[in-house]
């Protein structure tokens, strides 16, 4: 369910950039009439954060560009082989400060346990 509100909010917010009046009935939203009056020159890209394959064949339909908060190549494999190549991917760095070392270490892999191996 979460997807398809994504699916559709994305559609929304695209159609809103367009500078027009738009409608829209869907499942999960119900928009009428509604319309951005102050336009950027262009509008800012729609990325979307993928996980796996539905994430990422939702990402290839709606959005500008993927993010990822892992490293994983099949995820930008994906993305590419549904999207087409040559749409922007974009990957969470995960960095973490602290004035002892291992203090930030122990932080970084605490919350963010999949870049960091044992030892590091």
């Amino acid at each position: 369910m979460r997807p398809e509100r994504l699916g559709e909010a994305a559609e929304i917010i695209r159609a809103l950039f367009s500078g027009e009046y738009v409608t829209f009935h869907g499942r999960h939203f119900q928009v009428e009439r509604a319309k951005l009056y102050d336009l950027p020159d262009r509008p800012p890209p729609i990325g979307i954060a993928v996980s796996g394959p539905d994430s990422v064949a939702l990402a290839a339909r709606h959005a500008d560009c993927m993010i990822t908060v892992e490293p994983d190549a099949g995820l930008v494999r994906g993305f590419d082989e549904a999207a087409g190549p040559g749409k922007p991917k974009y990957g969470q760095l995960a960095v973490c400060y602290d004035r002892a070392e291992k203090t930030a270490r122990e932080r970084a892999r605490d919350l963010w346990r999949w870049p960091y191996r044992a030892g590091t």
